[in-house]
């Protein structure tokens, strides 16, 4: 897409937003060009900046991440735009999406919301087997459960958000099928966050929490401050809190001394605090980098830090993988690699991919809870063969198999399997 293309689609959604006469900026815009009043505008508003000649080069190719920092700056005027011009906002935003994600800006999908405030969702049936009894299910070798989860995004104004997410098995994990006794509900997010600026945003409350890529802690509740400062593809973020998810209390380093076995569902007097540092980064928009390193606080007694990448190769072969490990603990490393062929993306009908994992966790691995479908999170070695595919827009389908598993000694553990589909709304 070249300038001129691009001038007319953010012509449609901001310049109209205003009537007062821009200064045109840009020497070579003559009165005469016919996007003239609305590169002057554009420029007025911060959307459009030129090259230190003060040219715009109109004709020039401009590169995803370019286009991503002037939609970032239009989601800057959503609130001043009509129901049309937010449309085109929406698109863009879609469309740009991961750009976006790594300048740090939230993409929210505008024609879901109900006045100033989004709602958002999504189900998963599952059912999970193994060779062994016990993997999944104490004396049985499967377990059939459900997920749900509805989320709303209520925007206060254009710099303060306030976010609630409830869903079902909020002490016991995933409610089985068949099963009348684990029907609760909770809140997994219930958090205020407030951006001081287009880099700079504070989050405070029950708000989520993802190391690396995800293997020692996915997405899951993280209660207490959450800050993030973004700049030209790097991310630094730091906060101060409780990790909150039911699998919390299943790192060793959590357990009480008069514990004799792993026991999740911590109360808030033992729950794992911890101070987060965390650091990403984007290079040439084909690698990702992270690196992290919690203190631990109150009830756990080690620190720990980890390391990931995410390298896309081509347009459809990604490798990835991450390493993390306990400070203090002998036998306390884990790390997983992960080669991965096509592009699922659960909103495009008809994507998919397969990805072939090998995982490798000491005895005392820091895993807490991970967003792979490995079956043990400490003691175990083995690889995972996994598919994904979008059947419809917004319905996915998975299947994993784990094979050649053992523990750290050799052991076979057996097999296991998984399959689920996934829905969102």
């Amino acid at each position: 897409m070249n300038k001129k293309t691009l001038i007319a689609i953010l012509l449609s959604t901001i310049a109209t937003t205003t009537t007062s006469v821009a200064t045109n900026p840009f020497v070579d815009v003559t009165a005469d060009t016919w996007a003239y009043q609305a590169v002057s505008q554009l420029a007025k508003e911060g959307i459009i900046t030129g090259y230190p000649d003060q040219t715009f080069k109109g004709n020039q190719t401009i590169t995803r991440f370019e286009m991503a920092q002037m939609v970032a700056k239009a989601l800057a005027h959503q609130e001043t735009a009509s129901t049309e011009q937010l449309a085109v906002i929406n698109r863009l935003s879609t469309e740009f999406s991961a750009e976006l994600n790594n300048l740090g800006i939230r993409v929210e999908a505008l024609e879901s919301k109900v006045g100033n405030t989004k709602i958002s969702g999504d189900v998963r049936i599952r059912y999970r087997g193994s060779e062994n009894e016990g993997v999944f299910k104490t004396k049985s070798k499967s377990k059939f459960d459900y997920r749900a989860r509805i989320q709303l995004d209520t925007f206060i104004n254009k710099n303060t958000s306030a976010t609630i997410r409830v869903r079902t098995g909020s002490t016991k994990g995933d409610p089985e099928f068949g099963a009348a006794n684990n029907t609760d509900i909770g809140f997994d997010r219930m958090a205020i966050t407030h951006a001081f600026s287009n880099k700079f945003r504070l989050s405070l409350g029950r708000t989520g929490l993802r190391l690396g890529e995800g293997l020692a802690y996915s997405n899951e509740p993280f209660d207490g401050i959450l800050g993030s400062y973004s700049h030209d593809g790097l991310q630094f973020e730091v906060g101060y809190g409780s990790l909150t998810s039911f699998y919390a209390g299943t790192f060793p380093a959590t357990r009480n001394d008069k514990r004799t076995k792993i026991v999740p569902n911590l109360s808030g007097d033992e729950n794992p605090t911890l101070t987060v540092i965390q650091l990403r980064k984007n290079f040439a928009k084909r690698v990702d980098m992270s690196t992290y390193y919690l203190i631990g606080n109150k009830n756990i007694n080690t620190d720990f830090y980890g390391f990931a990448t995410k390298i896309k190769l081509n347009q459809h072969l990604t490798l990835d993988g991450e390493w993390l490990t306990a400070k203090d603990f002998d036998n306390g490393d884990a790390w997983v690699a992960s080669l991965t062929y096509g592009n699922y993306n659960l909103s495009k009908e008809g994507s998919w991919d397969v990805k072939l994992q090998y995982f490798n966790e000491d005895i005392n691995s820091p895993v807490f809870t991970s967003r792979y479908a490995q079956a043990w999170l400490r003691d175990y070695k083995g690889w995972l063969v996994s598919t994904n595919y979008a059947l419809e827009k917004n319905l996915g389908f998975s299947a994993f198999y784990g094979f050649n598993s053992k523990n750290q000694e050799g052991i076979s553990l057996g097999d296991y399997y998984r399959a689920e589909f996934n829905l969102k709304f």
